[in-house]
């Protein structure tokens, strides 16, 4: 019966590409699904604005600096808290040249200020502000107490500048570098650090510096490949007001702009390679599933760490 043995192969084929189209059909939904997905997390990243400070950005990197680093001994004031915090955002605005601000849908979300030398300070109202504001923490007990412990360490780290020499070799220091806790997860630290590099490089500045201490993420400059070349330890015999308010641990760091910066957009494009390769291997196996058909197939949870 040749007749009937073609027709059933007629059929067999008929079905067969039909289970290939519905295959090719659910592969090409998938594929679309990821590239939507991969369209939203670039859209995602694109959010943030990077941009220069404007003056009023001053009382959100303050509120950010208390939430983040603030001290309300001696006596668990929040008000001195606030006082203190914004003390140290002027001082260190106050010589700054080059201001970044990271903002998430107009909400911020970190900020650096750097000093270059030769450079014009940005804002000369903030020594005007930080003027005023000691003559109002000299009122109580409790601020004169806080800027007697703040200028013994201000004079700590006059002192390590000196003795490492950075002082004399560094073309620009790092005075603020500040990341919200709501910032975590958007790159925000990263997108920070290398805009300050490019503007470092595009500046000419070969060599930076910066102050950081024990109740930050030290090892992040590490990571970075910067060099630890001053550490100071505070201990229970120094001054009480400085043991009160100055970190256990403070440090400098120093690197060379344009070496960090190569670092740092090799490890960009290594990360964006793999997360493509990951991306074409999720892909594959989801491909390889339509064809085989496995039913005893069960998806693998997929746990995202937060940065």
């Amino acid at each position: 019966m040749p007749a009937q043995n073609v027709t059933k192969q007629n059929v067999t084929n008929r079905n067969v590409t039909r289970q290939n189209a519905t295959s090719q059909g659910v592969t090409t939904q998938r594929n679309a699904a990821n590239r939507k997905s991969a369209a939203n997390e670039v859209r995602s990243a694109s959010r943030i604005e990077y941009r220069p400070m404007l003056w009023d950005d001053i009382g959100a990197i303050t509120q950010e600096f208390d939430r983040t680093w603030g001290r309300a001994v001696p006596m668990d004031s929040p008000q001195l808290s606030k006082m203190i915090s914004r003390r140290f955002v002027l001082r260190y605005l106050a010589p700054s040249t080059g201001t970044r601000i990271a903002c998430l849908d107009g909400r911020f979300m970190g900020a650096t200020l750097v000093r270059a030398v030769g450079q014009t300070p940005l804002f000369p109202r903030a020594e005007e502000e930080l003027r005023e504001l000691d003559r109002e923490l000299a009122l109580s007990d409790a601020g004169r107490h806080a800027l007697h412990g703040m200028a013994l360490q201000r004079d700590i780290d006059v002192q390590m500048e000196q003795d490492s020499g950075v002082d004399r070799d560094s073309d620009a220091e790092l005075e603020l570098f500040l990341v919200a806790a709501d910032a975590r997860g958007h790159g925000v630290g990263g997108g920070l650090w290398r805009a300050m590099l490019e503007d470092f490089a595009s500046a000419g500045v070969q060599r930076f510096h910066l102050h950081t201490d024990s109740d930050c993420d030290m090892g992040f400059y590490d990571h970075q490949r910067m060099i630890c070349v001053a550490q100071r330890n505070i201990s229970d015999t120094d001054d009480a007001d400085l043991v009160l308010f100055a970190p256990e641990i403070s440090r400098i760091y120093a690197g060379e702009t344009e070496r960090i910066l190569g670092d740092v957009q090799h490890m960009g494009r290594t990360e964006t390679d793999h997360t493509e390769t990951s991306r074409m291997s999720r892909a594959s196996r989801a491909a390889q599933l339509d064809i085989t058909e496995q039913p005893n197939h069960m998806a693998a949870a997929r746990k995202d760490g937060a940065r």
